[in-house]
């Protein structure tokens, strides 16, 4: 940002919200100024001050940029990125971002940015249903925490050179009870759970004790910390991707007698560690032993089938499942014949119309496999999960 652009975004931030900032990032407050000024130092950097401003004048938005440049220099990070986090003060701010060579440009597929999306709504869910109650495997991730959470989360700008998503999660998203001194917001123990189970899980991986992670995590005396749907969200971040690492940092919210959680900032996750998290996510998973056919519901997503030799479409259809034990919509393959395709493409055409078949469904990782499809047709009316039992 050019400077003029700078001094306008600062009009968002307030000057006790920047006091807050230095106060819980290690800042010292400097007693003794005979001006009206908060005056702070840092303890590994003696020579570096920030002079905050107690009243508000036309001088303010400049006063405010040297304080943001100050922090910007001994935080070693970018003055956007600070002039970010001085504006949501009141939030966890978790910043996701993938980095690899094909990540250079301008731009990445659609598809890649809908997995980010989609990775960091299932590492929040689950992080929140951990907070709420601690298990190995959530059957469903949409309890009211979660989506509380969820719905007060903000996303901030990308960057070029990587896929940056920004989320803003404020510390007062979730209605509970007060916070006594001792304790803090169930949306901060939730932001802790995400940077200090995934330091966990990579810290088990390059000390070669997967194994015993698994054990602790599934037969241990401690609430575990790792979910298995907290490893599918780390799983769907990765994507396609085959090399480089994707980057997890949190800048901790200032709020009055909440201190900075003993949980690492930033996270380096190399994608060559993704076997490992797929092992861990299987073994954390129940196993589900389905022999029999069931009825499915759900609606048309992808259209993959082929002209046969009678001038007919058939073939593979991606849908889109709902399931009575699932909170997520599954995606499935199935491979139909062509008037069972024909219903299939009607349904496509006519937009959100759901569709029911009679199946056997093999789970996978990221897409699932529906075998013996029969009886395909077309509902008119929406459906509720209870009608899938």
């Amino acid at each position: 940002m050019d400077r003029q652009t700078l001094l306008s975004s600062t009009k968002g931030i307030s000057l006790s919200a920047i006091r807050r900032y230095a106060t819980t990032h290690r800042w010292k407050s400097v007693p003794g100024s005979k001006r009206r000024i908060w005056l702070f130092s840092h303890p590994d950097h003696s020579l570096v001050q920030l002079q905050i401003p107690m009243d508000t004048d036309e001088d303010t938005p400049l006063a405010i940029l040297e304080v943001a440049m100050r922090i910007a220099e001994v935080e070693n990070r970018s003055i956007d990125s600070v002039i970010a986090d001085l504006e949501a003060t009141g939030a966890d701010i978790l910043r996701l971002r993938a980095v690899s060579e094909e990540l250079r440009g301008t731009s990445i597929s659609f598809d890649r940015a809908l997995g980010l999306l989609d990775g960091a709504r299932q590492m929040l869910s689950a992080a929140a249903c951990s907070v709420a109650n601690p298990a190995t495997h959530h059957s469903r991730t949409d309890r009211s925490e979660a989506r509380q959470l969820l719905a007060r989360t903000r996303m901030g700008q990308t960057e070029i050179g990587s896929f940056a998503l920004t989320l803003f999660c404020p510390l007062d998203a979730v209605q509970e009870l007060p916070i006594l001194p001792e304790t803090q917001p169930f949306v901060r123990s939730t932001t802790a759970l995400v940077m200090n189970a995934t330091s966990t899980l990579i810290h088990a991986i390059e000390q070669g004790t997967v194994d015993d992670l698994l054990e602790k995590q599934q037969h241990g005396d401690e609430p575990p910390l790792i979910s298995s749907n907290f490893c599918k969200g780390l799983l769907d971040l990765k994507g396609d991707q085959a090399q480089g690492q994707v980057i997890l940092s949190m800048t901790w919210g200032s709020l009055a007698r909440i201190p900075v959680p003993q949980a690492p900032s930033t996270i380096h996750l190399p994608v060559d560690y993704y076997p490992e998290i797929e092992r861990v996510y299987h073994q954390l998973r129940p196993v589900k032993i389905e022999d029999d056919t069931r009825q499915l519901i759900g609606t048309v997503e992808t259209l993959n089938g082929d002209v046969g030799e009678d001038g007919r479409r058939s073939g593979e259809v991606i849908l889109s499942l709902l399931l009575p034990d699932e909170a997520e919509l599954v995606k499935a393959k199935v491979r139909l014949n062509s008037d069972d395709y024909l219903s299939a493409v009607q349904a496509h055409e006519r937009g959100r119309t759901y569709i029911q078949l009679q199946g056997l469904l093999r789970r996978g990782d990221r897409i699932s496999r529906i075998d013996r499809p029969e009886s395909f047709t077309l509902i008119e009316t929406k459906p509720t999960r209870h009608s899938n039992e």
